[in-house]
């Protein structure tokens, strides 16, 4: 478990909600993105890793940070902002990405190597632990 990538998930949907129903509340998104980087939420969303998120208040700098690790961009082929998924050829359009796919997602992709590597080394030799 790992509290950071709850939370993570937990910034990443505002995304979804973003994408599903913009309202009044991104009025305020809009403003600091336009003010920090000249460029729309869609922009920035689409090309989360050409801006530095350091700029931005904490809670949009957190947001950029979450939909980065989650390898969030603009799909073509889907005309949307999609997230990447456990499968290696799939995106998830951000409209449809819960919290929790979010967080079994960063979990895949940042797994740690356990305590006994170094107890069973000399028994079994380096082990390709995702898949052990």
């Amino acid at each position: 478990m790992s509290v950071n990538f709850k939370v993570w998930s937990l910034v990443a949907h505002w995304v979804t909600c973003f994408a599903s129903s913009p309202s009044s509340w991104t009025a305020f998104m809009t403003y600091w993105f336009y003010s920090c980087f000249n460029a729309t939420p869609v922009e920035v969303f689409s090309c989360p890793f050409d801006f530095d998120p350091r700029v931005l208040p904490c809670f949009y700098e957190s947001l950029i940070l979450a939909w980065c690790s989650l390898d969030g961009s603009f799909s073509v082929g889907h005309s949307s902002l999609v997230m990447r998924s456990s499968s290696p050829h799939s995106l998830t359009p951000a409209i449809r990405m819960m919290t929790k796919s979010c967080y079994q997602y960063l979990l895949l992709e940042n797994l740690g190597i356990p305590y006994c590597v170094e107890k069973f080394l000399p028994t079994f030799g380096v082990l390709y632990w995702p898949t052990t």
